[in-house]
């Protein structure tokens, strides 16, 4: 018996989903962690996967 040919991904869906998957948190996050005390550390954690999203998205989309 012969296997079935694997489908390969749609090179732009990957694309989109690499990009999707390096985007930062939401900002809700500071929100929710209000409850637990530790809306500083999550709004600090929020700044700087914002500011690092800046390089790595766009070197991303120049790799891309």
């Amino acid at each position: 018996m012969r296997k079935p040919a694997e489908a390969q991904p749609d090179p732009q869906l990957r694309r989109a989903a690499i990009l999707m998957a390096a985007m930062p948190m939401m900002s809700i996050y500071p929100i929710v962690a209000q409850a637990y005390g530790l809306e500083n550390r999550s709004a600090a954690a929020l700044v700087l996967t914002t500011s690092a999203s800046f390089v790595t998205l766009s070197v991303l989309l120049w790799l891309g």
